[in-house]
This record gives structure tokens, sequence and C-alpha cells, in this order.
């Protein structure tokens, strides 16, 4: 039941609009790193940058849906849920799409010529994190359940964190060079990373969960 300060000063529920138009973006851009990392081996150098160059553009969308968001929050009196959970919802969310697009800048900065072992499943963990972020914001806001895709966001973590230790592993046991170890050390935990901040807005879709039940 609605409080009584809601009857005469509703709450904007554009912000919800705002966040699945965000997690949307952010999925999608999921979806052409996979496919990036699935081709890699077979792109030249200036089919590799074009997909680079449109991951950025899809970085800086989202960089303009969580400006706006923020605007929207600093203009907004009352908002549908606490506005420090909206905007960590926002900047979350815009930096998983920050971090698939560094990781595929990041693998022709270190001219590496073909997929790394690992890095093919660590991508699809990434994107299946994405997949259950989206759903998750799109139920946010019409109070449908969202348990089984937190629960499924902490498995795919856990998942990609093994992986990545048994990815450093298999680097320190090979017999690479040095630079090569960093460079493949750092893509691994970027990409471990994406799995962690999907997991922290999981935690905030938690949060609001628990406040608003």
């Amino acid at each position: 039941m609605p409080g009584i300060l809601d009857l005469f000063v509703p709450r904007e529920k554009k912000f919800f609009e705002m966040l699945e138009s965000l997690s949307e973006k952010t999925h999608s851009g999921a979806r052409v790193f996979l496919r990036f990392i699935s081709g890699y081996d077979k792109l030249g150098a200036a089919k590799r940058q074009a997909v680079v160059d449109e991951l950025k553009d899809i970085e800086r969308d989202c960089d303009e849906i969580t400006h706006g968001i923020a605007v929207e929050l600093n203009k907004t009196f009352l908002t549908p849920i606490d506005r420090e959970d909206i905007h960590r919802l926002s900047t979350l969310t815009d930096d998983v799409m920050d971090m698939f697009y560094s990781v595929s800048y990041k693998l022709i900065l270190y001219n590496i010529r073909r997929v790394p072992k690992f890095v093919p499943e660590l991508s699809r963990l990434a994107f299946e994190c994405t997949e259950e972020i989206d759903s998750i914001i799109s139920k946010l806001g019409r109070s449908e359940k969202v348990e089984p895709h937190i629960k499924r966001i902490h498995e795919l973590e856990e998942d990609a964190d093994s992986l990545k230790n048994n990815a450093l592993a298999y680097l320190f046991n090979d017999s690479l060079g040095g630079a090569e170890i960093i460079k493949l050390k750092d893509i691994y935990e970027w990409l471990e990373g994406i799995t962690d901040k999907c997991e922290d807005i999981a935690d905030v879709v938690e949060g609001i969960v628990i406040k608003y039940a």
C-alpha cells in the first residue's frame, strides 16, 4: 500500500526505464564482445579494430545514460527506490560496459595474435552475468522475483573466480616470458572482474528487495 506522501507526490518511475535501457545496452555490448572473442583468431587487424570501435561507441552510450540518470536524480524529489541505490546500480552497470571495452582494447594494445587459453570461457561467464543482470533490472520495477537471478550470478562469479585462478596457475607453470605473463594476467583479472561487478549489482538489488519487502 502506498504511503500517504505517495498519494500527493507521485514517485518518478522513469528511473526503472533508464536503468533498463542501460542494462540492455550493456548486455548488447557483452554480446558484441563475446562474438569478438569467438571470431578473434580469424579477424584481421582492421576488423578487430572495427569491433573495438563499436564497443567504444556502446560504452559512450552507456556513459550518456548513466549521466542522464545522475542529472535526473538531482532534479527529482521522490524516487521509487533510494536514490543511492539507483546511483549505485547505474554506475556499476556502466562499469561493466567500461570493462568489456577495456579488455577488447587491451587485446589489441598488447598485440595478442590469438585468443589466449581460458579467455573464451571467462568471456562466456561474463556474458551470462550480464544476461542475468538484464533480467534483474527489467523485473525490479515490476516487483517480480529476482532471487533466482541473484543466485545464478553468485554461481557464475564463483565459476569465474575458480577459472581465473586456474588460468593464473597455468601461466606460471607454462614457459611464457615475463612480459607475456603480465599481459595475460591483466586480461584474465579484468574478465573475472566483470563478474565481480555483476555480483556487486546483484548485492545492491538484494538489499533493495530486503528494504522494500
